[in-house]
């Protein structure tokens, strides 16, 4: 069987026309391999495919996004609010009722105070590498509508990546009127923050809510 040993190496760099050596140690058949054809085999790999669970937006208020995904305890249980077990939900400041209604899917209202850049949070175990989102105006109540506001991500809540920005978007003009935006990210972020950059449609620093939703690849 020919063998292949004791090879004294004399380049520390091969040229492309140089010949790697390689052997089958059960047959002991042997193969030139120059170096350009071995670089090209793995320039030619197929990239492996993200892993998680696809978390795609349907319609406005489906049941498809994660904070309803969590709340089925990730399918496996009837639908509870989440912020009582997965999902930690806060916000700069209250005005008016607790964060936690935000991902309730109740018709309701919540508010900061009146203040610049206010913003509400939510954090969960996992990632989501983020697609599309969705908020929905408070219900009940004209005016003091976002206008301009950017969605981040983080992974520690301290250094946050914007992930969309929205300036003089006028959409919103309607009580429990629902907004989906679709974004760009390849990202995955375990917090997720809504903050208000600009005067509400009042003229005002409330960040008035009743419902957000975050959809993409989710990653536990």
């Amino acid at each position: 069987m020919p063998q292949i040993k004791d090879i004294a190496i004399t380049k520390t760099i091969a040229d492309d026309d140089d010949l790697l050596v390689m052997q089958n140690p059960t047959t002991g058949e042997t193969y030139n391999i120059k170096k350009s054809d071995f670089l090209a085999g793995f320039s030619g790999s197929t990239p492996s495919t993200p892993t998680g669970h696809s978390l795609t937006y349907a319609s406005d208020g489906d049941s498809n996004g994660l904070f309803y995904y969590l709340g089925t305890g990730k399918g496996a249980t009837t639908w509870s609010n989440p912020a009582s077990v997965s999902v930690l939900v806060s916000s700069s400041s209250a005005g008016y009722g607790d964060p936690s209604i935000l991902i309730n899917t109740q018709a309701d209202r919540f508010w900061t105070g009146d203040a610049a850049n206010s913003w509400v949070m939510f954090q969960f175990a996992g990632k989501l590498t983020c697609n599309y989102y969705s908020i929905k105006s408070r219900s009940n109540d004209s005016g003091h509508y976002p206008r301009t506001w950017k969605l981040q991500g983080s992974n520690d809540s301290i250094s946050w990546t914007d992930v969309d920005t929205q300036t003089n978007n006028e959409t919103l003009v309607n009580a429990s009127q629902w907004l989906s935006i679709p974004v760009t990210s390849t990202v995955g972020y375990s917090s997720f923050r809504l903050i208000q950059v600009g005067a509400n449609s009042s003229g005002y620093g409330y960040l008035c809510l009743d419902e957000v939703e975050l959809y993409g690849l989710y990653a536990s």
